[in-house]
């Protein structure tokens, strides 16, 4: 018996009803006019309508069915969308959304996307439905035969689910290179001066020595856990073989999929070089990784284009579309044509894809991410291109050369935009929340963000990264950033290879709150602080010369005051520090003349809270709790703690002064001392956790605190 074709969902809908038809709703729609608008400025924002009885239209009308492909896409209407889950109804929106364009000139038509969301049939009249809509949605499929490209610019494009399209891939680099300027352009050097650079010949499918000033690409990907996945990498035994050439080639099935795959792209892009991590550092050679480790922010700020592996969770997932035998794009494009209009549904976006991407969450990344000057992201469904300029999709024309039209796109990620503090405390955030397969790693994942940071252009007058980073603090600003603050306290997430006193000492992976920082401008260094100089064991003098130099003095008063609790009055003091035969093994120690005072805090609190909303604890275990004065009993400061951890420790805690806040007229009840609570073991101190709040000056005062030499390991 010969089995029946299998037709397309739409040919059966016009099977059962004899011919495409449109619902009441839809049947009304202006699409021209929602899609195309005659004039954007009069245009609804946002214009939209509700699918009463979607689950019935979307079996015969084209747009419902459309709207409803776009719906099965997001993983969380799947199963509703499936089982056609009775309460629910459809509401969409047309708007310039994300991917959208302003119009300087009279050339450019304006392009809409229609948006789709489930909402519960109780909740239609609530402000909040617009939360339920999804990042997929319906655009005008560009029309072939339009040679104005002011007028393709936001429509759809047809792609090859195959595999993606090498001649686009091509021209998004070249565009680039023509259009964007110095900002998009490799920065050149000559590894071979400085390190042992290594580079793949796609050419001859194997490891060669890089020419010098080569032209290479590189290769962003997720390893994946050693102990599950194997990996093929450059060591003394494979070394042996890799140099030979066709060794890398297709058919050596010892190599992974993405590198096999990253190898075939680089070549059909007609380019001769690719940096691959695993087989152009000697993995096996600790001399050699230490090496190049600090050149990695240059490796990827010098790359041509990097290639991003966006897909899957190791180095086997391959490149979504690419290579010799590629992997299908997982989601296909439905397209119709309705009143003289061929839509077509929308592929991922690119923050849809930043959201639940592995790749995206891994700590090595976020340098090759923030440091890249292009990147090609080979996501599940498509193709992204995003450079310092620009943020290209394969599903949408958006490639704009028009000086005339700006583009709206605020997912372009920029982590060299706004102040050096800025740009530190973002990617910081970034760091932070992100997950290593070695905890080991974290300073050294960092390394290039330093880098990218030290190198920023300062304006005259402005304070520098120049002179370096200690353990992920910035030296020139080193009391500011000793001063980070974390919404909980997680004393058993402790990275006991790092300070307590720096971020990288804590891992934050995967807890959805931030590191924090102060405000620089109010922070005022009162103290001297020194580290260990691992190569002499000399004590070294933190230079915090940005602290130093700032316009913003504190007040005749603020000056008086600190000779009431700091006795030298000067940061820059010299002292003479005991010595311990401990401190060899501890290169992370500071030492430091300080103000300490021992103070009760209670065992129990409150819900911790911003803006007055409590947050849920990540851990189901802090508290905050109140910091009291042990004369009289009344709270002058709070401090978020584990209820687990402060139930073993004394009632009354050890707090040290790190650097004074300013008065702010803005925020009058902030100012005062930024004061950490630590605790002892074996004789040296560990950071808890930051009060909440800087303690009022006149009140440390009062409680007669003792200046100490403390060890802050």
């Amino acid at each position: 018996m010969t089995a029946l074709p299998v037709l397309p969902t739409f040919d059966i809908v016009k099977l059962y009803h004899g011919s495409y038809k449109l619902c009441d709703v839809c049947e009304k729609l202006d699409l021209q006019e929602i899609f195309r608008p005659s004039n954007p400025k009069k245009m609804e924002h946002p214009k939209s309508f509700i699918l009463h009885d979607f689950w019935v239209t979307s079996r015969y009308c084209l747009l419902c069915g459309l709207l409803l492909q776009s719906l099965r896409k997001t993983p969380e209407y799947t199963r509703i969308c499936d089982k056609r889950e009775s309460g629910w109804v459809c509401r969409v929106i047309s708007r310039e959304w994300g991917r959208s364009v302003f119009n300087d000139t009279s050339n450019h038509s304006v392009s809409c996307q229609m948006q789709p969301g489930l909402v519960r049939r109780t909740q239609i009249q609530s402000p909040d439905t617009f939360q339920y809509l999804t990042d997929y949605g319906i655009q005008v499929l560009a029309d072939e035969n339009e040679w104005r490209e002011s007028h393709r610019l936001s429509l759809g494009r047809w792609m090859n689910l195959a595999k993606a399209d090498i001649g686009l891939l091509r021209n998004w680099i070249t565009c680039c290179e023509k259009h964007h300027g110095d900002a998009c352009t490799p920065i050149p050097w000559n590894a071979q001066l400085e390190i042992d650079f290594r580079v793949i010949d796609v050419k001859r499918r194997c490891l060669v020595q890089a020419p010098p000033l080569c032209t290479y690409l590189a290769l962003s990907y997720v390893w994946g856990d050693s102990k599950k996945v194997k990996h093929l990498k450059l060591t003394k035994e494979t070394a042996i073989w890799m140099y030979n050439q066709y060794s890398l080639s297709e058919g050596n099935q010892c190599i992974p999929k993405t590198i096999r795959d990253a190898i075939t792209l680089v070549h059909e892009l007609g380019e001769n070089y690719v940096w691959i991590d695993a087989l152009c550092i000697q993995q096996d050679d600790k001399f050699d990784i230490e090496s190049q480790i600090p050149y990695m922010g240059r490796i990827y700020s010098g790359a041509k284009c990097t290639i991003v592996a966006g897909s899957g969770s190791d180095a086997w997932a391959g490149l979504t579309g690419a290579g010799h035998t590629p992997e299908p794009r997982s989601n296909k494009q439905y397209c119709a044509t309705i009143q003289g209009l061929r839509l077509v549904t929308i592929q991922q976006h690119y923050q849809n894809w930043r959201n639940r991407s592995v790749w995206d969450t891994r700590g090595w990344t976020l340098q090759e991410k923030a440091l890249s000057k292009k990147s090609m992201i080979f996501a599940d469904d498509q193709v992204f291109f995003h450079c310092q300029r620009a943020l290209w999709y394969e599903d949408t024309i958006l490639e704009n050369m028009d000086t005339n039209i700006v583009f709206r796109n605020r997912d372009i990620d920029h982590y060299n935009a706004g102040s050096v503090f800025t740009s530190y405390e973002a990617l910081v955030i970034h760091f932070t929340s992100r997950s290593f397969g070695f905890q080991g790693d974290v300073l050294h994942a960092f390394r290039g963000l330093e880098s990218l940071l030290q190198h920023r252009w300062i304006p005259p007058g402005g304070v520098s990264f120049s002179s370096g980073f200690v353990w992920g603090l910035p030296e020139s600003v080193f009391d500011w950033g000793l001063g980070w603050t974390f919404p909980y306290h997680l004393p058993d997430r402790r990275r006991s290879i790092f300070p307590s006193w720096s971020w990288a000492g804590w891992n934050y992976e995967g807890i959805g709150y931030c590191v924090g920082f102060g405000r620089f401008a109010k922070t005022r260094r009162e103290l001297a602080w020194h580290r260990r100089d691992p190569s002499s064991s000399k004590w070294l003098p933190i230079n915090s010369s940005g602290l130093g130099d700032l316009s913003d003095q504190p007040s005749r008063s603020e000056k008086g005051s600190s000779s009431h609790w700091n006795p030298n009055n000067s940061t820059s003091s010299i002292h003479l520090f005991q010595t311990n035969t401990l401190y060899g093994t501890l290169e992370h120690i500071l030492q430091v003349w300080t103000s300490t005072v021992r103070l009760p805090v209670d065992r129990s609190g409150s819900q911790y809270k911003i803006n007055d909303k409590a947050l849920p604890d990540p851990e189901q275990g802090n508290e905050v709790m109140a910091v009291r004065n042990p004369h009289t009993n009344i709270p002058i400061g709070q401090v978020n703690l584990s209820l687990k951890w402060r139930a073993c420790q004394p009632d009354n805690l050890d707090f040290i002064v790190l650097s004074r806040c300013l008065k702010d007229t803005s925020l009058p009840h902030k100012h005062g001392l930024f004061v950490m609570m630590i605790e002892w073991k074996h004789g040296i101190a560990y950071r808890v956790q930051m009060l909440e709040q800087p303690i009022w000056e006149e009140i440390w005062i009062q409680l007669k605190p003792e200046w100490k030499l403390i060890s802050l390991g």
